[in-house]
């Protein structure tokens, strides 16, 4: 609805292209606990968080934890050559729209970037968040096991 994705909805489905073209939907999600990442290249606020975001990233995705960056950068160079740069070893994808012309943007009502957003495995948004602080002890707390 007009308030976005609340805790407890179902994830919006979306499909997005990988660089190698593959096709990643929201559905291919389930079965894993996944952290979705709505973000921009030139965002003051989403660059302060990219090393907390990459220490996240080091210490769960060993663990089960999907990560995936949603960016809504239009220059297809800038965009890569920031993931490259900082070292973004998660899946990155962008529609190379502006926030507020992308699909995704507009199912997710995201407000704010960064914005991040916790998936359970059974496809179920459990927070949703602007602070990696929170997002990591959620994630701390969820006491997952490397698999």
């Amino acid at each position: 609805g007009a308030e976005g994705v609340r805790p407890g909805d179902r994830l919006p489905d979306f499909t997005v292209s990988l660089n190698d073209n593959t096709l990643v939907a929201a559905s291919d999600l389930l079965g894993k606990v996944a952290v979705l990442v709505f973000f921009h290249t030139e965002c003051p606020d989403c660059q302060k968080e990219t090393e907390n975001m990459k220490q996240m990233y080091a210490t769960y995705a060993p663990q089960g934890v999907v990560f995936v960056g949603v960016s809504f950068d239009t220059d297809r160079d800038q965009w890569q050559q920031y993931i490259s740069e900082n070292g973004l070893s998660w899946i990155q994808f962008s529609e190379l729209k502006p926030w507020k012309e992308s699909s995704i943007s507009t199912a997710y009502n995201v407000r704010w970037i960064p914005t991040l957003y916790l998936i359970d495995k059974d496809g179920r948004v459990v927070l949703g968040t602007v602070s990696v602080a929170e997002m990591s002890s959620r994630l701390a707390a969820l006491g997952l096991s490397g698999q």
